[in-house]
């Protein structure tokens, strides 16, 4: 938060940072599993519909 305050900085790409997003995408693997697809899919996330533009949880 010091060197990129407003998180604009994509570190996804980084190779150091490779494990790191890993581990954040099993934790929310884990945290979605339960819900399916469209959420999980073969162990991974799955993509959300271009349409949908908030959870299809929340009220209209």
């Amino acid at each position: 938060m010091e060197k990129d305050p407003h998180e604009l900085q994509d570190l996804a790409p980084d190779p150091n940072h490779e494990a790191e997003l890993r581990r954040w995408r099993q934790r929310l693997v884990a945290h979605f599993e339960e819900r399916g697809a469209p959420f999980v899919e073969n162990g991974k996330l799955g993509l959300r519909p271009k349409g949908m533009v908030r959870s299809p949880h929340f009220p209209a």
